[in-house]
């Protein structure tokens, strides 16, 4: 248990120092939350290769739980939903430790991310944002990687430094004032429509919107343009229309024709 252990440390005058803690941190990120590490952990012969700090400890040998054939899928016999997956011939990596580094890898920018918003530290955020561009890009969210692209090009290329600033400064708000407090814009944004959608739906109801109160006014007359409209081209805007556009054909057509005497 790792708090048993650091109590016993603690009990003996022998808790590491703040350095020799991120050292370790450093080692354990390039070892189980990298690109690299997960490169690694799919291959035999650059894991054997990797220097000391960077390569895995060896486990026992591993024996499938079943034969290899008994994964095979056959062709008469379709699974519903996701299939196993397999593996190529002469594979040599783990798979289970790669897929445990990929979630490691992708919980620590989320960590990140959940560190900097509530901080207001726009700079992190920013940086985690640029990592969701491929993130986005490798799954169904397509929609997303235009957005975050437009986003980093408008930030680091078309932007004055004053527009620049002004877009980092309005990613987060502090509605609150307090340390730790920051919330993304957007969230803001959906508890403002939140808000207002209950507070109509309340007055809808105590006013009785969507009855009939003969009598009833209270100062405002919404234009029904579509009526007015239909009456204003009724009452001579179509005819103004068409008469226009004819003489605008017309003088294209006298062109035309001059232009072929020639």
């Amino acid at each position: 248990d790792l708090l048993e252990h650091v109590d016993e440390l603690a009990a003996h005058d022998a808790l590491p120092t703040l350095e020799d803690l991120l050292g370790h941190a450093r080692v354990l990120r390039e070892c189980y939350a990298t690109q690299g590490a997960y490169e690694r952990s799919l291959d035999k012969s650059e894991h054997d290769d990797a220097s000391q700090t960077e390569n895995f400890p060896e486990g026992l040998t591993w024996t499938p739980p079943c034969a290899p054939e008994a994964l095979i899928i056959e062709p008469d016999k379709p699974l519903n939903g996701p299939q196993p997956h397999k593996e190529p011939p002469g594979f040599d990596g783990d798979r289970v430790l790669s897929n445990s580094i990929i979630f490691l890898r992708e919980f620590g920018w989320w960590i990140e991310m959940n560190y900097a918003i509530p901080e207001g530290d726009v700079g992190r955020l920013l940086e985690i944002m640029k990592i969701n561009i491929f993130t986005f890009a490798g799954t169904a969210n397509q929609n997303y990687v235009g957005y975050m692209l437009d986003l980093y090009v408008l930030l680091q290329f078309e932007c004055s430094p004053d527009l620049k600033d002004g877009l980092l400064d309005n990613l987060l708000f502090n509605l609150e004032g307090g340390a730790g407090d920051f919330v993304e814009a957007d969230i803001t944004q959906e508890w403002f429509n939140r808000w207002l959608e209950e507070v109509l739906l309340r007055m809808y109801k105590d006013e009785e919107l969507h009855q009939f109160r003969s009598g009833r006014s209270m100062g405002h007359a919404a234009v029904n343009c579509f009526d007015r409209g239909y009456e204003r081209l009724d009452g001579g805007k179509m005819k103004e229309y068409v008469e226009r556009s004819t003489e605008y054909a017309t003088l294209l057509r006298e062109m035309e024709l001059l232009r072929s005497a020639q």
